[in-house]
C-alpha cells in the first residue's frame, strides 16, 4: 500500500491544475478513503501552503478578507481568551498539577484549553463577509484559526495538508463513505448523501468545500467538519 507521504509534494498553483474525480458509493456499499488508503489514492494530494493568499485559494480564508484583518480578529481573541484563563486562574500555581485526584492547570494550559475554540472576533468577522452568523465554535472559525496559526509558525517553510480533489460525491441508499484520520481536505462539486446513506468522518479536523450539498436522511457523522457550499 502506498504511503501518502511518498507522494510528490505539490503547490497550491499546481493542485488547480489537477484533474478531479467522481466519487461513488454504491447501494450497500462501504468505502474508505485516507492518506493509506488505496481506493481513490489517485485524488489524494499533498499540499504544500506557504502563504495567506494559498489560504484563500483554497477557500480556508474567503477572499476578499484582508490578511490584517485576519491577523487582528485572531490577536483580540488572544488578548480575550487571555483574560478568561487569568480570571479565575489560581496564580499560586505555577505548573500542572494533579493532588488528591483534583488537576490544577497551568495559566499556559488553562489559556490553550479556552482559545482552541474560542474565535469570537473571527466569527464576527466571517459574519460580516459572509452575511450569516458564524458563531465562535463554529468549525469554520476553528479552521480558519488553525490553519492560519499553522502558516504564522512556519512562515519560511509553510505547513503542508492532505487533500482530495473529488468532483461529484455520491453516497447511495445504505451506502457509507468514511474519512480517516489524517485528511486535511476535500473540495468537490456536489456532495449527495441518499436515504439511510452515510458519511463518517475520523479526522480531528476535516475542511470539506462543495458547490452543493444535498442529504436526504441528514448522516452527516462529524464533530470535526467544516461544510462551506456555494463559495
Amino acid at each position: 500500500m502506498e504511503n501518502f507521504k511518498e507522494r510528490k509534494l505539490i503547490s497550491v498553483k499546481e493542485l488547480q491544475r489537477i484533474k478531479s474525480i467522481t466519487l461513488e458509493v454504491k447501494e450497500n456499499s462501504h468505502i474508505t478513503i485516507g492518506p493509506n488508503e488505496k481506493m481513490f489514492s489517485d485524488a489524494l494530494h499533498y499540499v504544500s501552503i506557504k502563504s495567506f493568499e494559498d489560504l484563500q485559494e483554497l477557500s480556508i480564508i474567503p477572499q476578499g478578507l484582508s490578511k490584517e484583518s485576519v491577523l487582528k480578529a485572531i490577536s483580540d481573541d488572544d488578548d480575550e481568551s487571555l483574560a478568561i484563563a487569568k480570571k479565575d486562574y489560581n496564580f499560586s500555581k505555577q505548573s500542572d498539577c494533579k493532588c488528591h485526584d483534583h488537576v490544577e492547570h497551568s495559566l499556559q494550559t488553562q489559556f490553550k484549553n479556552i482559545r482552541r475554540k474560542s474565535n469570537f472576533q473571527l466569527a464576527k468577522l466571517l459574519t460580516s463577509h459572509h452575511g450569516k452568523q458564524i458563531l465562535w465554535d463554529d468549525f469554520e472559525a476553528i479552521h480558519a484559526y488553525k490553519m492560519t496559526m499553522n502558516l504564522l509558525r512556519n512562515p519560511r517553510l509553510g505547513f503542508n495538508v492532505v487533500y482530495f480533489a473529488l468532483d461529484d460525491i455520491i453516497i447511495n441508499t445504505n451506502a457509507t463513505l468514511t474519512v480517516n484520520s489524517g485528511t486535511d481536505l476535500i473540495k468537490g462539486r456536489n456532495l449527495v448523501i441518499h436515504t439511510n446513506g452515510k458519511m463518517e468522518i475520523k479526522s480531528s479536523y476535516l475542511f470539506l468545500k462543495c458547490k452543493t450539498a444535498k442529504a436526504y436522511s441528514n448522516k452527516l457523522e462529524s464533530h470535526s467538519a467544516s461544510i462551506l457550499t456555494n463559495k
